[in-house]
């Protein structure tokens, strides 16, 4: 058998940049306590409407940019198709009953969490089977290529052959002359299947 090792390196995938408000993380009370300090009385002093949607802006996003900053999240693959908003709610359940028994280290929570991380595991897989089954039946060859390079599967680059391997008949050439020379001077007898007894 004949085969080779090529170390080809591969291209880096390129980032895609998501920039969003955590709006979960606002406190409530502290939210409704600086949004009464807003001066939006103020608004009344303004002729102009434009300074007006302007002055009410300018606090709205002060407010915001205090309680929940915008966040910027690096990501080097899009966001999966089927991770529905039911999938995330399963994976953030396992995710939970995972801190829960890393906090107490009881069996019952362990049992817990596997239940639920077996449970997120097989309806991922189950939506991933549905998504592209859903799509290889709806499109075409070319488009299908294109939503799962979209999704980061297969490569957006060919792969050059390194200008080593390019001349086909200089690696015949040495795989022939590696093979030692087989002495056939002396060659063995050969086997009569007569002589063989089972």
């Amino acid at each position: 058998m004949v085969f080779c090792t090529l170390a080809i390196q591969g291209s880096k995938k390129l980032k895609f940049v998501h920039s969003h408000r955590n709006f979960n993380a606002i406190g409530i009370d502290s939210f409704q306590n600086d949004l009464r300090l807003m001066p939006f009385q103020n608004i009344y002093t303004l002729n102009n409407i434009n300074d007006k949607i302007d002055f009410f802006n300018t606090y709205i996003t002060r407010l915001f940019d205090k309680h929940a900053p915008v966040v910027t999240r690096k990501f080097t693959k899009h966001a999966a198709r089927w991770i529905t908003d039911n999938i995330k709610l399963l994976m953030s359940l396992r995710d939970k009953a995972k801190a829960r028994y890393r906090k107490t280290k009881l069996i019952g929570h362990w049992n817990y969490y596997k239940e639920h991380r077996n449970f997120a595991t097989n309806a991922i897989q189950n939506e991933k089977r549905a998504y592209f089954n859903y799509v290889s039946a709806r499109s075409n060859n070319r488009k299908l290529w294109e939503k799962l390079k979209h999704l980061g599967i297969g490569s957006n680059e060919q792969v050059q052959i390194p200008s080593t391997l390019s001349n086909v008949n200089e690696i015949n050439d040495y795989f022939v002359n590696c093979i030692p020379v087989i002495d056939n001077t002396n060659p063995p007898e050969p086997l009569r299947f007569n002589d063989v007894r089972y």
